[in-house]
């Protein structure tokens, strides 16, 4: 497994509990937020029909801060996301 793909499945970590109660987001209200950041336009392009886009929120280490952005998840498995805020 990949750098990449251990961060985004310790980023599930981070999703919000009880996601079966709520509305994943859309990819127009990214599209909104976002707009035209590279990294966004690239992760749309993999995103398929019946993906859910969540936010997360997750502490890596106390040393190296809290990440928080969207995950994106294909049959509850995470196929990639975006992080907007590190500090």
């Amino acid at each position: 497994m990949g750098y990449d793909a251990a961060f985004w499945k310790q980023a599930m970590r981070g999703l919000p509990w009880f996601r079966f109660l709520r509305r994943s987001l859309t990819t127009s209200l990214l599209d909104e937020l976002l707009g035209d950041w590279d990294e966004w336009l690239e992760l749309k392009a993999k995103i398929e029909p019946g993906d859910k886009i969540w936010p997360f929120e997750i502490h890596v280490r106390s040393y190296l801060g809290m990440r928080k952005g969207f995950l994106v998840l294909r049959c509850g498995k995470p196929i990639g996301g975006i992080v907007g805020i590190v500090s």
